[in-house]
């Protein structure tokens, strides 16, 4: 049986998301370019432009490595590993404590 490996959850500002998403295809490949895909904002209405984008995965400790580095380098991000199991509410504390909601659909 394998190791474990840690899921992380990641905030990054809509500044970095370019370099966030190419950073991402350094572990993985495949989907990278397209891993910051849902988008925050402080009101939560898709008519406002996003500050800010999230991304969660499950990666290799040498990969959480490169996750780090980027959460390093991008100001005004966050980053943690997440047990989605014993502590569901985490992603919406952190969107509380930045201030952010998921956009969703003017109404």
């Amino acid at each position: 049986m394998g190791a474990i490996m840690p899921r992380f959850l990641i905030i990054i500002t809509a500044a970095d998301l370019v370099r966030a998403n190419q950073d991402a295809m350094r572990w993985d490949p495949d989907g990278g370019r397209v891993t910051f895909m849902v988008p925050l904002n402080d009101d939560g209405l898709s008519s406002t432009r996003p500050s800010h984008y999230w991304a969660s995965g499950v990666v290799s400790d040498a990969e959480y490595v490169m996750v780090e580095n980027l959460q390093a380098t991008s100001p005004g991000s966050f980053l943690t590993r997440w047990d989605m199991d014993a502590d569901p509410g985490l992603p919406n504390r952190a969107l509380a404590q930045m201030g952010l909601q998921r956009t969703k659909a003017a109404q």
